[in-house]
């Protein structure tokens, strides 16, 4: 409204309830459902801006539109230096010709970013690595590619002086369902006590054909608020199109999402030291078809395995904390156990919470009696084991090839 040189109406209250041909319209509309808008309609570069960031978008356009008037002025006039050209005055002519560009307002989006939006991916982490029962081997890499690279910036200064450079700052976990995965990186970013934006892919999805333009606006976010760790997790990485062989032969990357090669373009212009840490999760099976590919998109790609039988005790504990287990109930052989193979944590869950289901429909408890969970308890839900057995022996079969025991990310610096 305030770029109208002239008002809408003049005259009388007649003259006002008709505008002549010299006067304006403005038509305003109002949506709660922005991804149902034609993209024609709205400047995507500017979706999710609040008042506040757009203020900050004018003022850097401003400071980049006086940045060139003043750099013009300097090699016109020939002077030394910047500094030189911004302590002359103006002239009128010169002020006369100041704009604010198209150029500059793209110039200044690369430091701006939706706020309000970003704070929804903005997460305080309360997980510590005493929360994460097992992965031992995968809690001591991630401590000593990340946590100490932050804690101690300045010995791992020291490396590079020596000639050991190019340190990991991208990360694919993958695995089966229920591994740990989330649990790990939510205790990563506690202990290396850094920023922390966790998306789900689901939530990426959401935004439609914007999502490449929001991973843009999360990686801007990062930046500025460094050391910082984004996790994008359980991301959609394949293509939801059809797409065959020869589609492949002509374009290696047909498969991949929009979303996963914008990730990728985002963690190239990444700087080694920019302490900014990207790591991508995955459960799908899928993958493993492609995991040959998925190497060379990640300076590292770590397994999250299947807990061992001895983790499984570990897990099967942490998860009985505050829960009325009875005496007689043995944990550690509970994880041992035959009909516990190939469990993963999150079956472990399945499998107190079920157990604890049982107890509470006793017919005991109903008569009065004192509640604990028996071993009956869990026999009765022992043999339900979420994922499918064809699954299962892929997953298997992959970690056959990787060296789980002894830790499959430990790789020469």
């Amino acid at each position: 409204m305030a770029c109208m040189k002239e008002p809408v109406n003049y005259g009388s209250d007649s003259e006002r309830s008709n505008s002549g041909p010299g006067g304006y319209v403005l038509t305003i509309g109002a949506t709660n459902k922005p991804n149902a808008l034609d993209l024609a309609l709205r400047q995507q570069w500017t979706q999710g801006f609040v008042a506040g960031d757009l203020v900050e978008l004018v003022k850097d356009a401003r400071m980049i539109a006086l940045n060139g008037a003043i750099s013009s002025r300097a090699y016109r006039e020939r002077f030394n230096d910047g500094y030189e050209a911004y302590g002359k005055p103006f002239s009128d002519e010169e002020l006369e010709g100041l704009r604010l560009t198209t150029f500059n307002f793209h110039a200044a989006n690369h430091k701006a970013f939706p706020t309000a939006e970003m704070e929804d991916f903005s997460k305080t982490s309360y997980t510590n690595w005493d929360d994460v029962r097992g992965l031992q081997l995968l809690k001591l890499e991630l401590e000593r590619r990340v946590v100490k690279r932050i804690k101690f910036p300045q010995v791992y200064a020291s490396l590079g002086e020596i000639g050991v450079k190019d340190f990991p700052t991208s990360f694919f976990l993958y695995g089966p369902h229920g591994c740990g995965k989330t649990l790990i990186v939510e205790a990563l970013a506690k202990e290396a006590g850094v920023n922390f934006m966790h998306i789900k892919g689901t939530e990426l999805l959401k935004f439609g054909e914007l999502s490449t333009m929001m991973v843009e606006n999360i990686f801007k976010c990062a930046n500025l608020h460094r050391p910082s760790i984004v996790f994008f997790d359980e991301l959609d990485m394949f293509n939801p199109d059809d797409f065959t062989e020869e589609d492949l032969e002509d374009d290696e990357d047909e498969w991949k999402s929009a979303e996963y090669k914008e990730i990728w373009s985002q963690t190239v212009d990444i700087k080694n030291g920019s302490h900014v840490y990207v790591i991508v999760s995955s459960s799908r099976v899928e993958v493993l078809d492609r995991i040959s590919l998925i190497k060379t998109d990640f300076d590292m790609i770590l397994y999250v395995p299947l807990p061992t039988p001895e983790e499984r005790g570990e897990i099967l504990k942490a998860l009985a904390l505050y829960k009325p287990i009875d005496a007689e109930v043995d944990l550690v052989a509970l994880g041992n156990h035959d009909a516990c193979l190939n469990f993963s944590g999150a079956d472990l869950f399945t499998l107190v919470t079920l157990a604890s289901l049982f107890a509470i429909e006793r017919p005991s408890l109903s008569c009065g009696g004192s509640m604990t969970i028996t071993s009956d308890d869990f026999n009765e839900v022992f043999y339900k084991a979420p994922l499918s057995l064809s699954e299962l022996q892929k997953w298997a079969l992959h970690a056959e090839t990787i060296d789980v025991v002894h830790g499959v990310s430990v790789t020469q610096w």
